[in-house]
């Protein structure tokens, strides 16, 4: 809070571009400091049916490349690595009209599934098509190590069958362990 000495006449716009200056400024230091090599970017794309999947869909996710490609194989966060996830979109459809859902990312464990937590939700109401989706920027985002992987959860409602979840996509990325 912004202590402001009786005898000051300030207005409020004053204080307001005052706190927006210094908000900028606090900004434009950090993304200068902050650089990413292009390999370090992710894109991660849902597949459903993989073999160590999550869940009774099996729900993983796979690698985008900027060519237009995708990996074969499910995304792994590579060993030293952490993956900073910084923006979240999903789309669901075929749902009841107007019904919310909720969808879940789950940190887990790779070598014990008893070991997990919620590391983001997002909420939708469904239009009068059953259909809804969305884009999260997130502000500070949330980090994996390698020996975890993403799994997927819906709070309100049926993933499938069939797949009602159609699309989810991770962006961010891959960081040192310091």
């Amino acid at each position: 809070m912004i202590h402001i000495p009786a005898n000051w006449t300030v207005t409020r716009s004053i204080v307001k571009a005052a706190m927006f200056a210094a908000t900028v400024s606090l900004w434009a230091g950090e993304v200068t400091r902050l650089s990413i090599p292009p390999k370090d970017i992710v894109t991660l794309e849902m597949i459903s049916g993989a073999k160590e999947g999550c869940g009774e869909a099996r729900l993983d996710f796979r690698r985008l490349f900027p060519d237009g490609t995708s990996s074969p194989e499910v995304f792994r966060i590579p060993e030293g690595r952490l993956l900073l996830v910084t923006d979240v979109d999903w789309h669901y459809s075929s749902g009841a009209p107007g019904l919310v859902q909720i969808l879940a990312l789950i940190v887990e464990n790779r070598t014990d599934q008893a070991k997990r937590h919620t590391s983001f939700e997002s909420t939708i109401r469904l239009g009068s098509d059953g259909v809804g989706g969305t884009s999260e920027h997130l502000t500070t985002g949330f980090v994996i190590s390698s020996s975890a992987r993403i799994c997927i959860e819906l709070r309100n409602g049926p993933i499938g069958s069939p797949l009602r979840l159609s699309k989810v996509l991770l962006r961010g990325y891959l960081i040192d362990v310091e």
